[in-house]
Protein backbone atom coordinates (compact mmCIF):
# COMPACT_ATOMS: atom_id res chain seq x y z
CA UNK A 1 0.00 0.00 0.00
CA UNK A 2 1.17 3.07 -0.91
CA UNK A 3 0.91 6.38 2.06
CA UNK A 4 -0.93 9.44 1.36
CA UNK A 5 1.46 11.96 1.91
CA UNK A 6 -1.07 14.96 0.79
CA UNK A 7 -4.92 15.73 0.80
CA UNK A 8 -6.75 18.15 -1.62
CA UNK A 9 -3.29 20.45 -2.64
CA UNK A 10 -2.65 23.15 -4.94
CA UNK A 11 0.11 21.99 -8.10
CA UNK A 12 0.66 24.37 -10.55
CA UNK A 13 -2.79 26.31 -10.57
CA UNK A 14 -4.47 23.06 -10.17
CA UNK A 15 -6.16 21.43 -7.27
CA UNK A 16 -4.72 17.79 -6.62
CA UNK A 17 -6.81 15.23 -5.10
CA UNK A 18 -3.54 13.04 -3.52
CA UNK A 19 0.52 13.11 -3.58
CA UNK A 20 1.55 9.44 -3.04
CA UNK A 21 4.29 8.54 -0.86
CA UNK A 22 6.34 7.30 -4.28
CA UNK A 23 5.52 11.12 -5.67
CA UNK A 24 2.32 10.40 -7.72
CA UNK A 25 -0.12 12.78 -7.82
CA UNK A 26 -3.95 11.83 -8.27
CA UNK A 27 -6.32 14.16 -10.25
CA UNK A 28 -10.08 14.03 -10.34
CA UNK A 29 -9.75 13.97 -13.63
CA UNK A 30 -8.09 10.46 -13.47
CA UNK A 31 -10.51 8.88 -11.47
CA UNK A 32 -13.31 6.84 -12.93
CA UNK A 33 -14.92 5.88 -10.28
CA UNK A 34 -13.31 3.25 -9.63
CA UNK A 35 -9.43 3.71 -9.84
CA UNK A 36 -7.25 6.38 -10.72
CA UNK A 37 -5.44 6.08 -13.75
CA UNK A 38 -1.87 7.44 -14.07
CA UNK A 39 -0.01 6.55 -17.43
CA UNK A 40 -2.04 3.42 -17.81
CA UNK A 41 -1.12 2.59 -14.60
CA UNK A 42 -4.54 2.31 -12.09
CA UNK A 43 -3.98 3.00 -8.43
CA UNK A 44 -7.03 1.59 -6.58
CA UNK A 45 -8.12 3.25 -2.76
CA UNK A 46 -7.86 1.44 -0.07
CA UNK A 47 -10.20 2.30 2.52
CA UNK A 48 -11.02 2.12 6.30
CA UNK A 49 -14.28 2.37 8.23
CA UNK A 50 -15.40 5.31 10.03
CA UNK A 51 -17.02 5.09 13.40
CA UNK A 52 -18.99 1.70 15.21
CA UNK A 53 -20.21 -0.68 12.12
CA UNK A 54 -23.23 -1.25 12.33
CA UNK A 55 -25.12 -5.22 13.64
CA UNK A 56 -23.90 -6.71 10.50
CA UNK A 57 -20.44 -5.30 10.69
CA UNK A 58 -20.50 -2.65 8.36
CA UNK A 59 -19.45 0.98 8.24
CA UNK A 60 -22.03 4.31 7.54
CA UNK A 61 -18.58 6.11 6.43
CA UNK A 62 -15.27 4.97 4.97
CA UNK A 63 -12.33 7.01 4.74
CA UNK A 64 -9.37 6.30 1.90
CA UNK A 65 -6.01 5.67 3.70
CA UNK A 66 -3.48 4.81 0.99
CA UNK A 67 -3.60 3.38 -2.76
CA UNK A 68 -2.64 0.30 -3.87
CA UNK A 69 -0.58 0.08 -7.50
CA UNK A 70 -2.10 -2.33 -9.78
CA UNK A 71 0.06 -3.75 -13.00
CA UNK A 72 -1.11 -5.31 -15.57
CA UNK A 73 1.42 -6.84 -18.28
CA UNK A 74 0.06 -4.86 -20.77
CA UNK A 75 0.52 -1.88 -19.38
CA UNK A 76 3.47 -1.90 -17.15
CA UNK A 77 5.75 0.86 -17.42
CA UNK A 78 9.39 -0.35 -17.26
CA UNK A 79 11.33 0.71 -14.24
CA UNK A 80 8.30 1.46 -12.50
Amino acid sequence: MLEITKRNFDHVRALMDYELEDGTMLHASEWNGECYTVEKVPYYPIYRGVGEPDEDGDYEEYETIGFERMFRPENQIEGK
